[in-house]
């Protein structure tokens, strides 16, 4: 019943309840619940801006949440914004020090620019400009310098940099003594222009382009042909210069006037001669003073080692036969000595030790064959053959001869086919060896 005034509420006097519009010091909010029970009614929570409350009736709590997107403070951690650095417009770093510790990154992406105007320093840190394209500005149209230091302040620090380097001047202030530029390619760089090449100057060279520069033991202009060296480059230097090691060469070589020759179209080698006329054709000219040899062969090899193989001054061999339209060949020499002349005593050949023919042992100064192996002695193929010239006069075929005796035996041609003689200088003995008498005869076997 509207505006019902009555004596008693529920059979209570008003004298009952607390007089609320009266009561002082009432608080006009819910400040805290914790530990505090309302079994008179309920408590209405409403929820303000960026706030949310989860009642759970089973556990009987109230989760408060806080939505901080979006709000914005005054200060942080007792510091206003003008104490940070902002990151999403540009922004000065106006007094004090910026720090980055050891091992942190200082990271400028792709686009990035770095500016500085003033002095920036690093310790044990790391300076990462990755992408293309990412420029340090040192600002100010006044030139500026770019210094990297050791931590004792001299300039002998490193800069290492994985891609290129580009300005108007590189500047090294390294002193003598110390390469200044270290390359690891050989590849041709264009335009490089230097003071020194092999540390000598241009004029130390022949001015091949206006064939004016001298000096001393250079080559003249005449001994040279300039459209020689036409493109001369790193990609065809080879062709005109033979390099000291793993280089092939085609053509002919004359080495020193003829020391050495080299025949590319017949693939001969001369010593001593321009035209050879074998695989190696070797012939010595000019006058000496002292013993000259044609070839020298010295086989100075040792071995200490290995048993059982051969060691030879020289090895000659001729096998293999002729084929095709040249036919097959006359005579094949092992080893031809040709007739020699022009000294006091010529020699075909002079063996200082024991010669063997037949046997690689031979135990005197001539040996035929070995007493192991059966030998041809008759027939069409004497073991020993000793032929002359068929003439009138008697020529000696085989002579021995002993230093004070002289001749002690000796075989003869008498200028008669049919007809030989033979000469023994003392006793002759047969299936004796000391005969009594000129000729003796042993009869008794």
């Amino acid at each position: 019943v509207a505006n019902l005034n009555a004596d008693l509420l529920d059979g209570q006097t008003g004298s009952y309840y607390l007089d609320w519009l009266n009561f002082t010091n009432k608080p006009t909010i819910v400040s805290s619940v914790d530990g505090v029970s309302n079994n008179e009614g309920d408590i209405d929570l409403i929820a303000g801006a960026n706030i949310t409350i989860t009642p759970n009736d089973l556990a009987n709590t109230i989760t408060f949440d806080i939505d901080s997107s979006g709000l914005d403070a005054d200060t942080l951690d007792g510091l206003d914004s003008l104490q940070f650095l902002r990151s999403d417009t540009s922004d000065n770093y106006t007094s004090g020090t910026l720090t980055f510790d050891s091992g942190t990154i200082l990271l400028i992406d792709s686009g990035g620019t770095l500016s500085v105007d003033g002095e920036f320093t690093t310790a044990d840190t790391t300076l990462d400009f990755t992408g293309g394209n990412t420029t340090i500005d040192l600002a100010a149209a006044a030139l500026r310098t770019l210094t990297i230091t050791n931590s004792n302040g001299a300039n002998v620090a490193n800069l290492s940099v994985e891609g290129d380097v580009s300005g108007n001047t590189l500047t090294s202030t390294v002193a003598t003594g110390t390469a200044p530029l270290t390359v690891a390619s050989t590849t041709l760089v264009a335009n490089l222009n230097a003071d020194l090449l092999d540390g000598q100057t241009g004029s130390y060279y022949l001015d091949l382009d206006n064939e004016t520069g001298t000096c001393s033991n250079c080559l003249t202009t005449t001994e040279i042909d300039e459209s020689t060296f036409t493109g001369l480059n790193s990609t065809n230097i080879d062709d005109i210069y033979l390099f000291n090691t793993g280089d092939t060469a085609t053509g002919d070589y004359d080495f020193d006037s003829g020391t050495l020759f080299v025949d590319s179209a017949n693939d001969l080698i001369g010593i001593g001669d321009i035209t050879p006329d074998g695989k190696l054709d070797v012939e010595p000219t000019g006058a000496v003073t002292a013993a000259s040899y044609g070839v020298n062969l010295s086989n100075l090899t040792t071995n200490s080692t290995t048993d059982g193989i051969n060691k030879y001054g020289a090895y000659i061999t001729s096998t293999g036969a002729w084929a095709g339209s040249g036919g097959t060949a006359t005579n094949n020499y092992g080893l031809y000595v040709d007739t020699v002349s022009g000294a006091d005593n010529n020699y075909g050949a002079y063996f200082a030790n024991n010669v063997g023919i037949g046997t690689t042992t031979p135990t005197s100064k001539f040996q035929i064959g070995t007493d192991t192996v059966v030998q041809q002695w008759s027939g069409s193929t004497p073991y020993v053959l000793i032929q002359g010239v068929d003439n009138e006069v008697a020529t000696p075929a085989f002579t021995v001869k002993d230093e004070n005796l002289g001749t002690m035996f000796e075989l003869t041609t008498t200028g008669d086919s049919t007809v030989g003689r033979a000469y023994f200088g003392g006793n002759v003995g047969i299936l004796t060896n000391a005969p009594v008498g000129n000729f003796s005869v042993n009869t008794g076997g």
